[in-house]
């Protein structure tokens, strides 16, 4: 699974990404850039980053291959 988190304006955002039910927790880097191994299965992954509303999506990681996330997080209010 790799993706990118970024805000609505398109900046990149340090978020954290929770990958459940696993409990594995990756950061996105400088450029809200993340990645991480997952066997084959469905997956729900939360995305939270200070300042910003979190978010959960449900994913399905597929035998050798890849897949891909991209979150656009909205500012709280």
């Amino acid at each position: 699974l790799r993706g990118v988190a970024t805000s609505f304006g398109g900046e990149p955002v340090r978020a954290q990404i929770k990958i459940s039910p696993l409990g594995k927790t990756v950061e996105a880097d400088e450029n809200g850039e993340f990645e991480i191994d997952l066997l084959p299965g469905n997956y729900s992954v939360e995305i939270k980053a200070g300042g910003y509303r979190s978010q959960t999506r449900n994913v399905v990681v597929e035998l050798n291959g890849v897949t891909v996330l991209n979150v656009d997080l909205r500012a709280k209010n």
